[in-house]
């Protein structure tokens, strides 16, 4: 029997990568991703979802409010697990551009603020640009919105940039 678990999408976000750790060794998943922790628990609620994956807590900007808020609209959804996720970024562009032409960075406004320093001291004249995710950053700049992003490792792969850096992570 396959289940369907709900996570923030699109493909390539750490909520991602925390579903897969989650659901190792459980069967066959068919991933759904979603666009925000609402609607993912709603998946749940509203049976469009068997299970869902949600950021509950950040080390850098503590409880996940949006979270937080959506577990308030989703009565009867309960947490049965949680994983502990090492967060690192990586540094992408599009192949062959140069960060010494970057004008537009783009990242997930809590990932922005786990970068600060990385960006201070490598871009610090580039435009921000929030992101719904990190790995929508990675897309932005596949698709040419954005110059950088910092985003998941995978996000490279699943979109075809080149990484500059690893191991991108404010204390």
């Amino acid at each position: 029997m396959t289940a369907t678990v709900a996570y923030l999408g699109p493909a390539g976000t750490f909520t991602e990568e925390a579903l897969w750790r989650l659901v190792d060794g459980l069967g066959e998943i068919t991933p759904l991703p979603v666009d925000s922790p609402s609607e993912a628990l709603n998946a749940v609620r509203e049976g469009r979802a068997d299970w869902t994956v949600v950021a509950i807590e950040n080390s850098v900007d503590g409880a996940v409010t949006s979270t937080s808020d959506a577990f308030l609209e989703a009565p009867g959804v309960q947490v049965y697990g949680e994983v502990e996720l090492p967060i690192s970024f990586a540094i992408m562009t599009q192949p062959g551009f140069s960060l010494a032409d970057a004008q537009r960075f783009s990242t997930h406004p809590v990932a922005h603020r786990q970068v600060r320093h990385w960006l201070a001291a490598n871009l610090p004249a580039v435009e921000y640009l929030a992101a719904t995710s990190n790995a929508a950053a990675a897309q932005a700049v596949a698709e040419g919105k954005a110059d950088v992003a910092a985003a998941p490792l995978r996000s490279a792969d699943l979109f075809g940039l080149e990484v500059h850096a690893t191991g991108i992570a404010d204390l």
